[in-house]
């Protein structure tokens, strides 16, 4: 349950734009990795998203984590997300066609002094939208 919080806890905190809770989320020599970066350490971490404009908007609906591997102090899991993208606009609420990507998280999640933390993460797109 409590590497289910973190991974729930990580697309939370990044849509509503806590950057910095969501990075507390990781090890201090965590990897984070996509198809276009690779981010090593949480001040690499921190570095991807204080690049965000502040006209972007997301939504990852995370679908729940499979354990591929559950131990004491390691687990291992996928979880199923499906992420929307959208710019503000000056409508109250921006409008959006459909996801923009439908994709795994690869978590390795390690128990550490202040609970567990996420030791590598890897995103992989499983679905893109077409332009």
């Amino acid at each position: 349950r409590a590497c289910r919080r973190v991974i729930e806890a990580f697309a939370y905190h990044v849509d509503h734009r806590e950057f910095d809770r969501a990075v507390a989320l990781f090890t201090p020599e965590a990897v984070f990795e996509r198809p276009d970066l690779k981010a090593c350490g949480r001040e690499q971490i921190a570095a991807i998203f204080a690049g965000r404009p502040e006209s972007v908007i997301t939504r990852h609906l995370c679908g729940e984590p499979f354990f591929v591997e559950l131990g004491a102090d390691r687990a291992r899991a996928v979880t199923q997300v499906t992420l929307y993208h959208a710019q503000r606009a000056e409508a109250p609420v921006p409008t959006v066609k459909g996801p923009n990507a439908i994709a795994e998280f690869h978590d390795t999640l390690e128990r550490t002094a202040e609970g567990w933390k996420i030791a590598h993460r890897k995103g992989v797109p499983v679905l893109m939208v077409a332009p």
